[in-house]
């Protein structure tokens, strides 16, 4: 990750523990939130951020649906460039437009979302065009035309952002209000299972 110098970056399948301030270290980001809920109750299956600057209002979302259980998404606010932004990060089963993961991010999570900005990253276990992420676009996130990634951005207002994916995370250095299907930190899951490491 070094020489990308990324601001921040959303893991998913992460490690529990220190694992996340430890590669915070290593990369000079020394802010770290790693959530409490590990997805379909597997060893080592955390959703966590890591940031360069600080996080604050950290919390997580359990989402539940059809397919393995628990899921969820963490999400923190920072501040970067003088740009305050929220930042999320998930792993979700996949699902239908209305009995999954996606459907309870569409409609419990991002429609209490007050920021401006919000990125919204991590392991979809769904494809752009599916029933599930036309729910996630049905909550007013739009796909936008960065190239090798399959972001979202939400309506309100422009960005002209500059998002990248870097093997199985995902880091953003000038935020916009987007959301980017990733695979995860650590293998990719299969669509019923967040599989094992």
């Amino acid at each position: 990750f070094k020489p990308y110098q990324l601001d921040i970056i959303g893991f998913n399948e992460a490690p529990d523990g220190d694992w996340t301030a430890r590669v915070g270290k290593v990369l000079g980001m020394k802010y770290s939130f790693v959530g409490k809920i590990s997805s379909a109750n597997h060893k080592d299956k955390y959703k966590t951020i890591l940031s360069r600057t600080p996080l604050e209002n950290t919390e997580e979302h359990k989402l539940t649906g059809h397919g393995w259980n628990p899921a969820s998404v963490v999400r923190a606010t920072t501040q970067i460039q003088g740009v305050s932004f929220a930042f999320l990060s998930l792993h979700i089963c996949k699902s239908g437009a209305r009995d999954g993961h996606a459907y309870s991010l569409a409609t419990k999570v991002l429609p209490k979302e007050t920021m401006a900005r919000v990125i919204v990253v991590g392991d979809y276990n769904n494809k752009i065009g599916d029933a599930a992420m036309k729910t996630v676009e049905g909550a007013g996130f739009i796909r936008s035309s960065a190239p090798s990634i399959l972001p979202f951005s939400r309506s309100r207002g422009t960005s002209s952002s500059t998002t990248g994916s870097v093997g199985n995370s995902i880091g953003s250095s000038i935020p916009p209000r987007v959301g980017v299907p990733s695979t995860s930190s650590t293998s990719p899951a299969s669509p019923t299972s967040p599989g094992t490491s």
